[in-house]
């Protein structure tokens, strides 16, 4: 029978005057009618039955089936399978045509069918002749395939040496100069070119810098004493605490200033008796306060030889074991300074993710992502400290994040510590006389030892949604929400700038430095926010308002003269006139390297452009035109002299100069209006001859011995010749990329495709 027999339970309830709701043991699949009519039903719209007897009407009720929402709790997940496909069945076959392709493929995987399953199959009755085209399996009904197929879809990113790089790192930019690098290419595979001898040479030259014994740290890092070893004199080491303190230290907060001075001081008096930690702390602040040192009195690249030499001595003790006896706020302090001094000198920006990402970690395990005010026997002072510490942890991973195409991997809802006080460090007060609670905070209109913090702080909310959804590899990007994000930040940079100029008329306010480093660390997340719709503004003027905000971006980021002077700090023998930003940018590494490279990108993008434009019409161009290009090919030629400058302090990658040698000479062939490649040939040579100069004269600094025996070093000597061999068995294409990453998109961009689904091939979208 089709309703089948009570069981004695509902017979009992029956008895006692309970209601019970009837159970079916399986569904009814038959049109109402039939079921009124007690007559077999073969189920189509309308059915046999049906027609035949020329009913109006032949009618389901799919209703009274379960789905998957209606069952219990206790039933297993093959029963919430079938009812779902059980539903699907019952619909009417006209209902599947409308809702299924013509052919539907089959599932990717085929997953076996549980007994449960099974049965609830064999129960119902289908005819093969009439649905054989609209069978739909249990993967497919409850939509367990999409996922599946979700998997397929294109990366956003990149892989490069086997490393992922995610849509916000510079090397996913896209642009148009695959001609030169065509014309490059064949310079350097060619073995009789002069160009590749060039090449090998600088190459072999920049592994003898990269294996000079001053970068070999003391054999035991893990005692004081072996890391004090390493310091530089008292006076040069007062000088460099100066400038570090002046200059990154005023941004981000990582010390109490007027503790680090008493322990400075106690330092010098004995420095055996200090412990490892604030000696490795003074070795990191040292090396960042090098970028700004005129080394007018010692030679041109030892300092900054010794820079690299304690930051890997301070993470070798960080890193050393015991790592249980570091777990504290002077630990983070370290941690935070080692990253700042990663991003301050040369080194892979995936590898500063990581280190950023186990900071994080190690933070939330001593409880900072906590506000101060919810943790018991906390002082006023300490408080304060963990809200600076955690604020620089937090821009310091966002900072990571974009720099390396990473996930942030932390949200808003993952911390509820308050941002710092807008106080000055003498108000705090270490030790017993310092309080329960810490010093009330100014209004923001004053400015103090922690306004430029706070001012991080006011950007953080925005900064990391957009690092996030940047970084988002399961979520499409649309450019409504692009603009959403980009307006909000805006808006909140705004507010900030008018905020920076309120402050001119107090005898405290901001250095040039310090809003440059703000508006470096801010204006970057616009800027790969905007950058992918950018570059497509030529095909799709839709796009032009992100074109305007990215060129803006981009100039701002790239003027280099915050002093006024009317010198140009980039010309030769300037030292004395350069100001802390520029210094920065010629000694940075990381986010101070790589971010003026996304913006000079575009730069070049925007006038190649232009000048292609002009070679299509008959028309001259206009004075307003000529006027924007020649400010335009300004700032690309003090772009090469940043390269130059950085070469001369002891960069070892030349490939930069060698590529924006040569598109200046390409912009240069296109106003004369002729061919571009003898002219592309001929910078790549000048800037080659130049690369090997600073790098011969570099490996003979690091060697002294050399300049004393005649050019007959036999260190020298072995040392080149191990380079020599290592470089003949390296690809001749790879070019001097095996330093970092930093210029790996000029290889890259030629032969992969464009990774903002315009469909083209290397820099043609």
């Amino acid at each position: 029978m089709e309703f089948g027999m009570t069981s004695d339970a509902s017979r009992q309830a029956a008895a006692d005057g309970v209601g019970v709701a009837k159970k079916r043991r399986r569904p009814a699949l038959a049109c109402e009618q039939c079921r009124r009519r007690k007559i077999k039903c073969d189920r189509t719209t309308p059915c046999g039955p049906c027609r035949r007897s020329s009913l109006e009407s032949c009618t389901y009720r799919p209703e009274c089936f379960k789905g998957p929402g209606v069952v219990t709790a206790t039933s297993s997940t093959a029963t919430q399978d079938s009812a779902a496909l059980l539903l699907a069945l019952a619909s009417p076959v006209s209902d599947w045509q409308r809702q299924l392709p013509a052919e539907v493929p089959p599932p990717a995987i085929e997953r076996p069918r549980s007994s449960a399953a099974s049965d609830v199959s064999e129960s119902v009755d289908l005819q093969p002749h009439t649905h054989s085209n609209r069978r739909m399996t249990l993967d497919e009904a409850t939509g367990t395939v999409e996922p599946q197929r979700r998997t397929l879809a294109p990366i956003r990113g990149c892989f490069v040496k086997s490393r992922f790089y995610g849509p916000s790192h510079f090397i996913n930019s896209s642009g148009e100069f695959q001609y030169i690098l065509d014309v490059q290419r064949a310079a350097e595979t060619d073995k009789n070119s002069e160009i590749q001898s060039l090449l090998k040479e600088c190459k072999r030259l920049c592994r003898v810098c990269k294996s000079l014994p001053y970068l070999r740290g003391p054999a035991n890092p893990s005692t004081a004493t072996s890391l004090a070893d390493d310091l530089p004199p008292q006076r040069t080491c007062d000088e460099l605490v100066r400038l570090h303190l002046r200059t990154f230290e005023s941004v981000h907060r990582i010390l109490h200033v007027p503790t680090f001075r008493v322990q400075y001081a106690s330092f010098w008096a004995n420095p055996r008796a200090a412990s490892p930690g604030f000696t490795a702390q003074l070795l990191l602040i040292a090396a960042l306060g090098s970028c700004f040192y005129h080394e007018l009195e010692t030679s041109r690249w030892s300092l900054r030889a010794s820079a690299l030499r304690w930051i890997s001595n301070a993470q070798a003790w960080l890193s050393s074991p015991s790592e249980k006896s570091r777990l504290n706020i002077m630990g983070l302090q370290t941690h935070c300074l080692l990253l700042l001094a990663k991003q301050a000198y040369p080194g892979g920006p995936e590898l500063v993710w990581i280190s950023a990402g186990s900071l994080l970690r190690a933070a939330m395990q001593l409880g900072l992502h906590h506000d101060p005010a919810k943790l018991p026997d906390l002082s006023g002072f300490e408080a304060e400290m963990r809200r600076r510490l955690w604020a620089t942890i937090l821009d310091l991973q966002i900072q990571a994040s974009i720099e390396s195409g990473g996930s942030p991997l932390i949200s808003q809802r993952d911390y509820d510590c308050e941002p710092p006080s807008n106080i000055d460090d003498s108000q705090l007060v270490d030790g017993p006389d310092g309080g329960r609670l810490p010093p009330p905070s100014k209004p923001i209109t004053i400015f103090t030892d922690t306004s430029m913090q706070c001012a991080l702080m006011r950007t953080l909310p925005i900064r990391l949604e957009v690092a996030k959804y940047l970084n988002d590899f399961s979520s499409e990007q649309s450019y409504d929400e692009t603009l959403r994000q980009g307006q909000r930040m805006r808006t909140v940079l705004e507010e900030n700038m008018r905020l920076f100029k309120s402050f001119g008329g107090q005898h405290q306010q901001p250095t040039p430095f310090q809003i440059k480093l703000f508006e470096l660390l801010t204006y970057r997340f616009l800027l790969a926010l905007h950058f992918p719709y950018a570059i497509r503004a030529r095909k799709n003027p839709k796009y032009y308002f992100s074109h305007k905000v990215c060129l803006d971006l981009s100039l701002s980021l790239l003027h280099y003269n915050t002093t006024g002077a009317t010198v140009d700090p980039l010309a030769a023998n300037s030292l004395a006139v350069e100001d802390d930003y520029t210094r920065l940018r010629v000694l940075g590494g990381g986010l101070f390297r790589d971010c003026p490279l996304r913006a000079i990108i575009f730069v070049c993008i925007e006038l190649l452009m232009q000048l292609e434009d002009d070679q299509g019409h008959h028309f001259a161009p206009s004075t307003y035109t000529s006027l924007g290009r020649q400010e335009l090919y300004k700032v690309v030629t003090e772009y090469v002299k940043l390269l130059a400058k950085r070469i001369e302090a002891g960069e070892t990658t030349v490939r930069g100069h060698v590529f924006f040698s040569s598109v200046l000479a390409h912009f240069d062939a296109l106003q004369a209006g002729r061919p571009s490649k003898h002219d592309i040939l001929a910078a790549m040579r000048k800037s080659l001859e130049f690369c090997q100069s600073m790098l011969k004269a570099m490996s003979q600094e690091y060697y002294p011995s050399a300049a004393g025996s005649g050019g007959n070093n036999l260190l020298l000597d072995s040392v080149m010749q191990q380079a020599s061999e290592s470089s003949t068995t390296a690809s001749t294409e790879s070019g001097l990329l095996d330093n970092t990453a930093w210029f790996d998109f000029v290889s890259f961009i030629s032969t992969h495709p464009c990774h903002f689904g315009c469909g083209l091939t290397g820099w043609l979208c």
